[in-house]
Protein backbone atom coordinates (compact mmCIF):
# COMPACT_ATOMS: atom_id res chain seq x y z
CA UNK A 1 0.00 0.00 0.00
CA UNK A 2 1.27 3.22 -0.77
CA UNK A 3 0.51 6.75 1.48
CA UNK A 4 -2.31 7.86 -0.21
CA UNK A 5 -3.96 4.44 0.43
CA UNK A 6 -2.83 4.36 4.08
CA UNK A 7 -4.42 7.83 4.86
CA UNK A 8 -7.74 6.79 2.78
CA UNK A 9 -7.65 3.08 4.87
CA UNK A 10 -6.87 5.63 8.34
CA UNK A 11 -8.78 5.73 11.62
CA UNK A 12 -11.36 8.58 11.01
CA UNK A 13 -9.70 10.43 14.07
CA UNK A 14 -6.29 9.56 11.93
CA UNK A 15 -8.10 11.28 8.72
CA UNK A 16 -8.94 14.23 10.80
CA UNK A 17 -5.64 15.17 11.90
CA UNK A 18 -4.08 13.98 8.51
CA UNK A 19 -7.20 16.74 7.18
CA UNK A 20 -5.82 19.27 9.65
CA UNK A 21 -2.00 19.13 8.64
CA UNK A 22 -2.53 19.13 5.21
CA UNK A 23 -5.08 22.26 5.26
CA UNK A 24 -2.07 23.93 7.07
CA UNK A 25 0.39 23.06 4.46
CA UNK A 26 -1.88 24.45 2.17
CA UNK A 27 -2.40 28.19 4.51
CA UNK A 28 1.67 27.97 4.94
CA UNK A 29 2.77 28.04 1.52
CA UNK A 30 -0.13 30.64 0.59
CA UNK A 31 1.46 32.45 2.93
CA UNK A 32 5.16 32.08 1.84
CA UNK A 33 4.48 32.87 -1.80
CA UNK A 34 1.96 35.64 -0.42
CA UNK A 35 4.76 37.23 1.70
CA UNK A 36 7.39 36.30 -0.87
CA UNK A 37 5.50 38.67 -3.88
CA UNK A 38 5.18 41.23 -1.10
CA UNK A 39 8.71 41.45 -0.49
CA UNK A 40 10.28 40.84 -3.61
CA UNK A 41 8.04 44.79 -4.71
CA UNK A 42 9.59 45.90 -0.99
CA UNK A 43 12.84 45.53 -2.31
CA UNK A 44 12.25 46.76 -5.66
CA UNK A 45 10.78 49.62 -4.34
CA UNK A 46 13.39 50.83 -1.90
CA UNK A 47 15.96 50.30 -4.37
CA UNK A 48 14.43 52.46 -6.97
CA UNK A 49 13.49 55.27 -4.21
CA UNK A 50 17.02 55.04 -2.75
CA UNK A 51 18.37 55.74 -6.40
CA UNK A 52 15.66 58.93 -7.06
CA UNK A 53 16.82 60.16 -3.65
CA UNK A 54 20.25 60.28 -3.80
CA UNK A 55 20.41 62.09 -7.38
CA UNK A 56 22.83 65.01 -6.90
CA UNK A 57 19.92 67.19 -8.77
CA UNK A 58 17.16 66.22 -7.36
CA UNK A 59 15.06 68.55 -5.21
CA UNK A 60 13.08 67.58 -2.05
CA UNK A 61 9.78 68.58 -3.81
CA UNK A 62 10.77 66.03 -7.11
CA UNK A 63 11.75 63.53 -4.56
CA UNK A 64 8.46 63.69 -2.83
CA UNK A 65 6.39 63.57 -6.43
CA UNK A 66 8.47 60.47 -7.44
CA UNK A 67 7.78 58.66 -4.03
CA UNK A 68 4.10 59.68 -4.23
CA UNK A 69 4.41 57.09 -7.18
CA UNK A 70 6.68 53.85 -4.73
CA UNK A 71 4.07 53.59 -2.05
CA UNK A 72 5.26 50.02 -1.91
CA UNK A 73 8.48 50.93 -0.22
CA UNK A 74 8.76 51.68 3.46
CA UNK A 75 11.74 52.95 3.03
CA UNK A 76 9.15 55.95 0.64
CA UNK A 77 6.50 56.38 2.99
CA UNK A 78 8.99 57.10 5.86
CA UNK A 79 10.63 60.11 3.60
CA UNK A 80 6.90 60.93 2.52
CA UNK A 81 6.09 61.20 6.45
CA UNK A 82 8.92 63.26 7.29
CA UNK A 83 8.78 65.70 4.38
CA UNK A 84 5.02 66.53 5.05
CA UNK A 85 5.84 66.96 8.84
CA UNK A 86 8.23 69.25 7.79
CA UNK A 87 6.35 71.52 5.66
CA UNK A 88 3.22 71.23 7.53
CA UNK A 89 5.63 72.74 10.73
CA UNK A 90 6.91 75.37 8.35
CA UNK A 91 4.04 76.38 7.85
CA UNK A 92 3.86 79.81 5.27
CA UNK A 93 7.96 79.66 6.20
CA UNK A 94 7.70 76.67 3.32
CA UNK A 95 6.31 78.62 0.49
CA UNK A 96 4.46 76.74 -2.25
CA UNK A 97 5.42 73.49 -3.34
CA UNK A 98 8.46 73.28 -5.42
CA UNK A 99 10.12 76.64 -4.50
CA UNK A 100 13.58 76.92 -2.13
CA UNK A 101 13.04 77.43 1.24
CA UNK A 102 14.37 80.72 3.30
CA UNK A 103 16.76 78.89 5.89
CA UNK A 104 18.07 82.18 7.16
CA UNK A 105 15.18 83.64 9.32
CA UNK A 106 15.15 79.75 12.22
CA UNK A 107 16.28 80.43 14.86
CA UNK A 108 18.11 77.36 17.09
CA UNK A 109 15.00 76.61 18.82
CA UNK A 110 12.78 76.56 15.73
CA UNK A 111 15.12 73.93 14.22
CA UNK A 112 14.83 71.87 17.77
CA UNK A 113 10.87 71.93 17.24
CA UNK A 114 10.77 71.32 13.08
CA UNK A 115 13.05 68.52 13.73
CA UNK A 116 11.49 67.19 16.68
CA UNK A 117 8.08 66.77 14.88
CA UNK A 118 9.51 65.45 11.84
CA UNK A 119 11.68 62.79 13.73
CA UNK A 120 8.55 61.82 15.79
CA UNK A 121 6.46 61.64 12.24
CA UNK A 122 9.00 59.56 10.85
CA UNK A 123 9.36 57.05 13.70
CA UNK A 124 5.80 56.46 13.90
CA UNK A 125 5.62 55.81 10.02
CA UNK A 126 8.77 53.33 10.52
CA UNK A 127 6.36 51.36 13.69
CA UNK A 128 3.65 51.44 11.05
CA UNK A 129 5.68 49.89 7.91
CA UNK A 130 7.28 47.60 10.30
CA UNK A 131 3.80 46.01 11.39
CA UNK A 132 2.59 45.61 7.89
CA UNK A 133 5.66 44.12 6.46
CA UNK A 134 4.80 41.53 9.82
CA UNK A 135 1.39 40.65 8.68
CA UNK A 136 0.61 36.92 7.97
CA UNK A 137 4.31 36.16 9.23
CA UNK A 138 3.29 35.00 12.82
CA UNK A 139 0.73 32.64 11.19
CA UNK A 140 4.29 30.42 9.77
CA UNK A 141 6.03 30.65 13.41
CA UNK A 142 2.17 29.11 15.05
CA UNK A 143 2.26 26.48 12.19
CA UNK A 144 5.72 25.44 12.58
CA UNK A 145 5.23 25.32 16.59
CA UNK A 146 1.84 23.48 16.19
CA UNK A 147 1.79 21.06 13.49
CA UNK A 148 4.45 18.68 14.71
CA UNK A 149 2.72 18.10 17.95
CA UNK A 150 -0.91 17.71 15.96
CA UNK A 151 1.27 14.83 14.33
CA UNK A 152 2.47 13.15 17.01
CA UNK A 153 -1.03 13.22 18.51
CA UNK A 154 -2.17 11.07 15.67
CA UNK A 155 1.05 8.89 16.06
CA UNK A 156 0.07 8.25 19.35
CA UNK A 157 -3.69 7.41 18.38
CA UNK A 158 -2.39 4.93 15.61
CA UNK A 159 -0.03 3.14 18.08
CA UNK A 160 -2.68 3.14 20.55
CA UNK A 161 -5.01 1.23 17.84
CA UNK A 162 -1.67 -0.79 17.44
CA UNK A 163 -1.89 -1.98 20.41
CA UNK A 164 -5.19 -2.60 21.18
CA UNK A 165 -5.01 -4.83 18.42
CA UNK A 166 -2.06 -6.48 19.86
CA UNK A 167 -3.97 -7.04 23.03
CA UNK A 168 -6.89 -9.16 21.08
CA UNK A 169 -3.91 -11.90 20.48
CA UNK A 170 -4.80 -14.43 17.84
CA UNK A 171 -3.44 -14.81 14.25
CA UNK A 172 -1.93 -13.08 11.73
CA UNK A 173 -0.95 -10.55 14.39
CA UNK A 174 1.91 -8.53 12.26
CA UNK A 175 -0.66 -7.86 9.45
CA UNK A 176 -3.12 -6.42 12.07
CA UNK A 177 -1.20 -4.40 13.38
CA UNK A 178 1.06 -3.02 10.71
CA UNK A 179 -2.04 -0.71 9.37
CA UNK A 180 -1.69 0.81 12.58
CA UNK A 181 1.83 1.81 12.88
CA UNK A 182 1.66 2.74 9.31
CA UNK A 183 -1.11 5.48 9.97
CA UNK A 184 1.14 6.35 12.97
CA UNK A 185 4.97 7.25 10.63
CA UNK A 186 2.04 8.97 8.18
CA UNK A 187 0.78 11.50 11.06
CA UNK A 188 4.34 12.32 11.98
CA UNK A 189 5.55 12.73 8.23
CA UNK A 190 2.42 14.86 7.77
CA UNK A 191 3.08 17.20 10.55
CA UNK A 192 6.91 17.47 9.83
CA UNK A 193 5.98 18.05 6.25
CA UNK A 194 3.91 21.01 7.06
CA UNK A 195 6.36 22.29 10.31
CA UNK A 196 9.68 22.45 8.42
CA UNK A 197 8.54 24.85 5.50
CA UNK A 198 6.57 26.93 7.26
CA UNK A 199 9.30 27.30 10.41
CA UNK A 200 12.34 28.57 7.15
CA UNK A 201 10.20 30.64 5.70
CA UNK A 202 9.61 32.32 9.19
CA UNK A 203 13.18 32.82 9.88
CA UNK A 204 14.13 33.70 6.37
CA UNK A 205 11.18 36.64 6.68
CA UNK A 206 12.09 37.41 10.31
CA UNK A 207 15.52 38.50 9.07
CA UNK A 208 14.30 40.54 5.60
CA UNK A 209 11.61 42.60 7.90
CA UNK A 210 14.84 43.13 10.56
CA UNK A 211 16.42 44.20 7.16
CA UNK A 212 13.99 46.88 5.91
CA UNK A 213 13.65 48.07 9.68
CA UNK A 214 17.16 48.52 9.59
CA UNK A 215 17.09 50.70 6.31
CA UNK A 216 14.03 52.17 7.61
CA UNK A 217 15.79 53.62 10.78
CA UNK A 218 19.19 54.73 8.54
CA UNK A 219 17.32 56.34 6.21
CA UNK A 220 15.64 58.23 8.74
CA UNK A 221 18.60 58.94 10.13
CA UNK A 222 20.24 60.50 7.28
CA UNK A 223 16.97 61.99 5.87
CA UNK A 224 16.65 64.01 9.04
CA UNK A 225 20.79 65.25 8.98
CA UNK A 226 20.12 66.03 5.44
CA UNK A 227 17.21 68.48 6.79
CA UNK A 228 19.08 69.91 9.57
CA UNK A 229 22.06 71.01 7.73
CA UNK A 230 21.27 72.02 4.30
CA UNK A 231 17.84 73.32 5.34
CA UNK A 232 17.42 74.82 8.82
CA UNK A 233 20.59 76.61 9.11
Amino acid sequence: MNAFEIASDSDPFVKLVLILLIASSVLSWFVIFFKFMIFKQVSSQNKKFTDVFWEGDSKLSQVYQKAKNLNSSPVSKVFQAGYKEFRKVLGSKAGKEGEAIDTKAFSSKEVDIVMSNVDRAMRKELMGESMSLEKKVPILASIASVTPFVGLFGTVWGIMNSFSVMGQGGAGMLERIAPGIAEALIATAAGLGAAIPALVAYNYYVNRIRSYRAEMDSFSSDFSNILKRNFMG
